[in-house]
């Protein structure tokens, strides 16, 4: 309960995202109920604290409440929140914390960790772990209550904020890769913008572009699919299936021979399950991370979410195999055995093993004895880049595996290095890579070749495993033709917009939270004109009203559809949008509404 003047503020601040100059609580925040939400760039439950954080920012957007995320990562590791932001559609601002200064003035000790700050300035709850969305609301409505009705500064300036940086290439952040030998594609999972693209590996050449672009969850043909931040791709040689750990939505997708894309299991919202038994829909998922398949059918997931790795049967019944679904470091029969944040997966001589990111390890699972043991690391606090024995040997958040018949290669991403475990030796080494890699992050195989993507980096790296050479491969994604209707309007008239929503399959635009549709002009002498930003939902349709200033013409005009969708009736939720564009045409005779299709 301190007072705000004497309360930590964010001058430890190392740097910001999302904003155009830093944020003083004390001034620029005054009279508000602040929410500081403390985040890591590699904890899994940092992301669902991020996503419930968005949902506060996009709810109580016109109430004075203001969310600012603090980057403090864990020693050793950099606040590098790029990558989690643009996964997350997150646009509140940003502190990089990067000598955990604003973390260790509010005494916190664990990711992710949250305070709410009333309009006095009083630090009304400090708590660790994701938050509960309902008891947080009910919160909140309670403190906002307090500054609006007791005169605390209702009307205090927003923080002015930055356009969100476009992604430095043609990928960003990517997280997956898989080759499907047969018609020689290599699928690359675009994890930040969405989407998949799959490259011809003759001419190392884009070859296709899967998915709309957009945060969704509808299936169907592959172009017009839509996926949320999907991660492990594994390619299943019997069905000839692409396998999808779609993490975002919390789902396992697969895209099928004849173009399609379909969901095998996950009802599209994180699920708290640590057992599992379920099939499709009716089985949740939380944050599945990596696939793998076997030759006897059998599926494998890194569920990051619950530290756990599944299994999904011939027959669609997924279960937990591997992990109680606490986060820890224990060895041992399965069931009892504890994993933390496990990230890839590679099957091979008899086991399967895991990358366990969250305690820099790679555990091997027996598939005979069903035992897990540790073939390298220590746990979450004994990070490092030792090569040697196995017994000394450290890597730090390994986060994709490759079994090559005889040997292991981890992709070290948080060393920036390749490593190869030789079980037969029991010694890891540091492979030879040709090229510099920063944040390795999956890995494919074709012939002599092994294709490493970088999260950093928007291109693909070619390895050599002979000669130990290696080149980058960088390449421009094309971005498919935009369908542009013709919208015509009567010019200088009350006027209204119904625009049609393309809304993920089994999504409803969430109740509470408010949708914006912000209209621009594409060309520099398009229309001039006015319509409110604020909409409303009409069935399938969002609904926009204002005035038409502009002169008799056309001119093309995009429009921004920002919302939030859940599935069903629960509070799970993530944030959608959807642009398009359409050729505006003002004149005398035009009626004063116009469905846009």
């Amino acid at each position: 309960m301190q007072p705000l003047e004497h309360a930590p503020d964010l001058t430890g601040a190392t740097g910001w995202r999302n904003v155009d100059r830093p944020v003083d609580l004390r001034h620029d925040l005054a009279g508000q109920v602040i929410v500081l939400v403390f985040f890591a760039p590699e904890c899994i439950h940092s992301r669902q604290a991020l996503a419930t954080a968005a949902l506060l920012d996009a709810r109580f957007a016109t109430r004075p409440l203001s969310v600012v995320g603090v980057c403090s990562p864990p020693p050793g590791l950099a606040a590098d929140a790029d990558a989690l932001l643009a996964e997350t559609g997150a646009r509140m601002p940003v502190a990089l914390d990067a000598e955990r200064q604003i973390w260790s003035a509010y005494g916190a000790q664990a990711w992710p960790a949250l305070a709410v700050i009333d309009g006095t300035g009083r630090v009304r709850y400090f708590g660790s772990g994701e938050p509960n969305l309902d008891a947080l609301v009910d919160a909140l409505k309670t403190l906002l209550a307090e500054v609006e009705y007791g005169g605390l500064g209702y009307s205090v300036p927003p923080v002015p904020r930055s356009a969100t940086a476009p992604s430095a290439g043609p990928l960003a952040w990517p997280d997956g890769l898989a080759v499907d030998p047969a018609r020689g594609l290599a699928f690359v999972a675009d994890t930040a913008q969405h989407r998949l693209v799959a490259i011809d590996l003759v001419g190392m050449a884009p070859a296709q572009v899967l998915g709309i672009g957009g945060a969704g969850a509808s299936d169907g043909e592959a172009e017009q699919a839509a996926f949320a931040a999907p991660r492990g791709l594994a390619f299943d040689a019997a069905s000839g299936r692409l396998l999808i750990a779609d993490s975002a939505n919390h789902t396992l997708r697969a895209l099928g021979r004849d173009g399609r894309v379909e969901t095998l299991v996950g009802a599209g919202a994180r699920g708290r399950d640590v057992v599992g038994g379920g099939r499709g829909v009716g089985q949740t998922l939380a944050w599945p991370w990596a696939t793998a398949c076997g030759d006897d059918g059998v599926v494998w997931i890194a569920m990051a979410g619950t530290h756990q790795v599944w299994a999904m049967a011939a027959d669609g019944e997924a279960r937990a195999r591997v992990g109680t679904g606490l986060a820890g470091c224990v060895d041992g029969p399965a069931a009892q055995a504890r994993l933390c944040a496990p990230r890839g997966l590679a099957l091979g001589a008899g086991a399967l093993f895991v990358a366990d990111a969250g305690n820099h390890a790679i555990r091997r699972f027996d598939l005979a004895t069903g035992i897990v043991t540790t073939l390298v690391g220590r746990g979450p606090h004994e990070p490092g880049d030792v090569d040697g024995a196995f017994a000394a040997a450290r890597l730090r958040t390994p986060s994709a595996l490759w079994w090559d018949g005889a040997a292991l290669l981890v992709a070290d991403t948080g060393n920036g290095k390749v490593k190869r475990l030789d079980l037969a030796k029991g010694e890891i080494t540091t492979l030879p890579t040709g090229v510099a890699l920063t944040q390795p992050s999956a890995f494919a195989a074709y012939a002599d070749q092994l294709l490493v993507l970088d999260r950093a980096r928007p291109g693909v790296a070619e390895l050599d495993l002979v000669s130990g050479a290696g080149r980058w491969l960088d390449f421009a994604v094309p971005v498919a033709a935009a369908n542009e209707p013709t919208v015509r309007l009567r010019a200088h008239a009350d006027c209204t917009v119904k625009l049609r929503l393309t809304l993920p399959r089994g999504a409803s635009v969430h109740p509470e939270v408010g949708i914006r549709v912000t209209l621009a002009n594409v060309d520099a002498h398009a229309l001039a004109f006015e319509m409110l930003h604020d909409a409303v939902v009409e069935g399938e349709r969002a609904v926009v009203r204002g005035v038409t200033t502009g002169a008799i013409g056309s001119g093309r005009v995009s429009a921004r559809v920002s919302c939030f969708v859940r599935h069903g009736v629960g509070l799970a939720a993530h944030p959608h949008e959807e642009t398009r564009v359409a050729c505006f045409t003002l004149d005398a005779e035009a009626p004063t509404m116009a469905n846009w299709d």
